[in-house]
């Protein structure tokens, strides 16, 4: 009767950071500012209002700018689009670096968060 292995791959291949809202990076694109719910490495979701204005497929470069400051210039595409969200997947990764600061400091900030 022992357990068996777990033998599914998981879908997701790429670690996401989801973000509490008072501590959002902010992506800049097309000319506005959007707040960030989570990021991968090669992948960034945001809010949006008018999500409607973003085409599925369509080419992007945005500024994605983390709480320290530090700015990314990216490109990718828009590959999904939500009622108030849209997902860019990113042409080239984000540093790994960068992402495992990211989670660092949402471990640290709020531990409860894990705990839900």
């Amino acid at each position: 009767m022992g357990n068996k292995p777990y033998k599914e791959k998981n879908k997701r291949e790429l670690y996401r950071i989801s973000y509490p809202v008072n501590d959002r990076p902010i992506l800049k694109l097309l000319g506005n500012e959007f707040e960030v719910i989570n990021i991968s490495e090669k992948g960034i979701k945001f809010i949006c209002k008018q999500c409607s204005e973003f085409k599925v497929d369509a080419d992007v470069q945005c500024t994605l700018t983390f709480r320290d400051h530090e700015s990314f210039l990216l490109e990718g595409k828009i590959s999904q689009t939500y009622k108030n969200a849209a997902v860019i997947c990113l042409a080239r990764s984000l540093p790994l670096e960068r992402i495992i600061q990211e989670q660092r400091y949402i471990l640290a900030n709020y531990p409860d968060k894990f705990h839900e």
